[in-house]
């Protein structure tokens, strides 16, 4: 798998340091990076989706490096981006992040912009910054991202509720659309 991973990247057109502004990426995550909306919902498969703990928010806050990431049309599966990831057996889940749709959102003070940063033999990776260089910009899309959810203390119970944590959540995806279990617990990957 891993070799066919590397044979199969399109590596960018980008020099190293060159920014782009827009595009789809993986971000790979660790078994406890990922949560329920709510946390009475079906674990298998919650009706309201999947979203990052508010931990894993703060942690990116801390990157003043970047964010790793890898480009999606480059690396072509969330399986690959796992392959690839120094120490990848620690991940087990793929967030798809939308650059383009979080900076076009309009509820940010600031931009992100993605960094071509290859990792040989990784010519996918790239690390996401604020562009004003303020770390604080993570926690802040955090907070756009998490306004719009009714009270996650229970599960929405009025069809108005439901409505709202649903359309709460299209939007969510809409930014960061999480993949869980991409590796299985036994470790394989799918």
């Amino acid at each position: 798998m891993y070799q066919r991973c590397i044979d199969h990247q399109t590596a960018p057109g980008n020099q190293p340091g060159d920014t782009i502004n827009e595009g789809e990426f993986f971000r790979n995550l660790k078994k406890d990076h990922v949560a329920k909306c709510y946390g009475g919902d079906d674990e298998h498969q919650p009706e309201y989706g999947l979203k990052l703990r508010k931990r894993h928010w703060q942690y990116w806050g801390q990157q003043r490096s970047g964010l790793s990431v890898n480009l999606r049309s480059c690396i072509h599966s969330e399986v690959c981006s796992i392959a690839l990831q120094s120490g990848g057996e620690d991940y087990f889940h793929v967030a798809i992040i939308d650059l383009g749709a979080i900076n076009a959102c309009g509820l940010l003070s600031s931009s992100f912009v993605a960094q071509y940063d290859p990792a040989p033999p990784n010519m996918c990776h790239f690390v996401i910054l604020p562009l004003d260089g303020t770390v604080s910009k993570w926690m802040e899309l955090a907070e756009v991202l998490d306004t719009p959810f009714p009270p996650a203390n229970k599960l929405p119970a009025t069809s108005d509720e439901k409505a709202r944590a649903r359309l709460a959540f299209d939007q969510y995806r809409s930014y960061i659309d999480v993949r869980r279990w991409v590796r299985k617990t036994d470790g394989s990957l799918h």
